[in-house]
């Protein structure tokens, strides 16, 4: 025989009475959401400005911010690591980076005004990356690495790469 489901008279409580289960918990915690902590100040930075962005009701900027902090988050679950300002930044040269070669295509397939809307895209994530080396900055590093002892390509280049990342683009 099927035993009747009631709702105690609690309101509030998660219990079920019937087919001889007792209680019934959920395993989620009450507020049934992930809360998100934020532990690179870049990272706090795009999340204010995506508040700010929401509240001006700029759709271009939400998309965008929205797009980079979900791309964030993916990475961080995929390392099962917080992101720390170093990590960020590389998510986002990488999205900056996605983005100039759509903009590229579109512009080749003769679609200006997706080229255009891809490079709007970028423009509001170049404002998170540090400013840019020149060549002859890139260059008087590596002659310091040289100098310092670095004889092998890869020396010279694990020396270099940590204080280039996501400053400077060698293609």
């Amino acid at each position: 025989a099927a035993a009747a489901r009631t709702r105690p008279s609690g309101g509030a409580s998660n219990r079920t009475v019937g087919l001889g289960r007792g209680r019934l918990r959920s395993p989620f915690p009450p507020h049934h959401q992930r809360v998100h902590t934020v532990s690179s100040e870049l990272k706090s930075r795009i999340q204010a400005d995506l508040n700010a962005a929401r509240k001006e009701r700029d759709k271009g900027r939400t998309l965008v911010l929205g797009t980079i902090l979900s791309e964030i988050r993916n990475k961080e679950i995929d390392g099962r690591v917080d992101l720390d300002d170093e990590g960020v930044i590389q998510v986002v040269s990488k999205a900056i980076k996605q983005r100039n070669d759509a903009s590229a295509q579109f512009r080749d397939a003769g679609r200006p005004e997706l080229a255009d809307q891809e490079e709007a895209q970028a423009a509001v994530l170049q404002v998170y990356l540090p400013e840019a080396l020149s060549e002859d900055e890139v260059r008087a590093m590596v002659r310091e690495a040289i100098a310092g002892g670095a004889d092998q390509m890869g020396a010279v280049m694990g020396a270099l790469m940590p204080r280039i990342r996501g400053r400077f683009d060698g293609g």
